[in-house]
């Protein structure tokens, strides 16, 4: 499948896809452009908490909407599970499929960075404990704690 940039001008094509994957499920399911921007929004913020923007291309998301919150409902029910890949010009939509979920499932926003994405989040992360807080870096000496 060819992946569709998450933007306003592709809309009308995220919907087919998402309609051509959710069927005739539309309860849980997610099926409007505005729902998958969001998301992407979710995903692209806990990217920002570990890499700046140069560095995030390349990450993936997996997400899977939520199923009912009401405790009378028993049953299983259609929701959609999206995967997104991030690039250098923001996040594309690279499949989207039914799936099931049962009641009081939340909605999942799972992100995956390559592991150079790591090694520089972690480079990033040790860098801020020194400069901000004093924490001595992990390559020096260990004596003080």
């Amino acid at each position: 499948m060819k992946q569709i940039k998450i933007c306003k001008k592709n809309s009308v094509a995220i919907e087919a896809l998402l309609s051509d994957a959710n069927g005739k499920a539309t309860s849980f399911a997610i099926i409007e452009y505005e729902e998958v921007e969001k998301l992407a929004a979710k995903a692209e913020g806990q990217l920002e908490e570990i890499l700046i923007k140069k560095d995030r291309a390349g990450a993936s998301s997996l997400i899977v909407g939520r199923g009912p919150t009401a405790s009378s409902y028993r049953y299983p029910v259609a929701t959609t599970q999206l995967t997104l890949s991030r690039r250098a010009t923001g996040w594309f939509l690279a499949d989207a499929a039914k799936v099931v979920v049962y009641p009081k499932s939340p909605e999942r926003v799972s992100v995956k960075i390559t592991t150079e994405q790591a090694s520089i989040a972690g480079a990033r992360f040790e860098t801020r404990l020194t400069n901000d807080f004093g924490v001595p870096s992990s390559e020096g000496n260990n004596d003080e704690v």
